[in-house]
């Protein structure tokens, strides 16, 4: 109930970080091989807010030094989206808070592996049920392996 939607939100760059995470290659070289049978590549990724970006300075430089738009920020989410489930790997997506629009709503539906990797949480209570849900998922998927 504290939480206040504040700044800007790049959520191709939180995508590509997690991506960057699991992945086996440079920054990060800890990430199994990608057909590496033993393991499930897995990424959350959550929003409280639309794709926007500061009016002085994004993580492009100033703003006032590029043409990027928010769009933009869409468009390269949707592609960094695809690009993982191209990997195999799975992505959850959750959008939180009663200020997400049905845009953005559509673009984690879209990103989410499956539709029921797909949540929306309003509230608290929500969210709280939704991370239940995923790791008793998870944790099934460990019993499994």
């Amino acid at each position: 109930d504290n939480m206040e939607a504040e700044g800007s939100t790049l959520g191709n760059f939180g995508m590509v970080w997690g991506w960057r995470l699991i992945s086996p290659q440079e920054p990060f070289t800890e990430g199994a091989d990608y057909d590496d049978e033993q393991w499930e590549k897995v990424v959350l990724i959550m929003t409280d807010g639309v794709n926007t970006m500061s009016n002085v300075y994004t993580a492009y430089g100033r703003t006032n030094e590029h043409n990027i738009d928010a769009s933009d920020l869409d468009d390269r989410f949707t592609e960094v989206c695809e690009a993982m489930k191209g990997q195999q790997i799975l992505i959850y997506a959750v959008t939180f808070d009663d200020g997400v629009d049905e845009d953005t709503k559509d673009l984690f539906r879209d990103c989410a592996s499956t539709a029921n990797n797909y949540h929306d949480a309003p509230s608290q209570e929500d969210l709280l049920e939704v991370f239940e849900q995923i790791a008793r998922e998870l944790s099934n998927l460990h019993i499994k392996q």
